[in-house]
């Protein structure tokens, strides 16, 4: 009564589920409550398109560089953008795009995709940046 009624383990499920909820009362009256739920252990796919790792990027006017990332899930929530260990931008749509200011250098830009039960994945790639 008014408790725990009991714990499940998702670990290894992915999918639509229906929980099926039986109530027996002391006078044989029976009731019965259904609720559909979506286990998700899968985390997000993500990669980086651009820069590509090791690459030089060049600018001359324009001086941004223009990331590029895809990520994929059912229920992707947002992607993140870092660089250099600082976080630069988060992004909620497709497509999962970012224009740095660009400053010369070695540069990290690590990208996190996050779904909306909190699984992850991230992708990092180094780059330099010429002026």
């Amino acid at each position: 009564e008014e408790g725990l009624l009991a714990e499940w383990d998702t670990s290894g499920l992915d999918g639509l589920y229906a929980l099926r909820l039986l109530v027996v009362y002391a006078d044989q009256r029976v009731v019965r409550a259904v609720s559909q739920v979506t286990v998700d252990n899968t985390p997000p796919q993500v990669a980086v398109l651009y820069p590509q790792a090791g690459q030089v990027v060049e600018y001359a006017d324009e001086p941004q560089v223009a990331f590029l990332v895809e990520a994929s899930d059912p229920y992707l929530e947002r992607v993140e953008f870092y660089v250099d260990n600082r976080l630069v931008a988060t992004v909620t749509v497709a497509p999962f795009t970012y224009a740095w200011p660009a400053r010369g250098g070695d540069h990290t830009l690590r990208v996190v995709a996050y779904d909306r039960v909190g699984n992850t994945s991230e992708a990092e790639v180094e780059f330099t940046v010429n002026r």
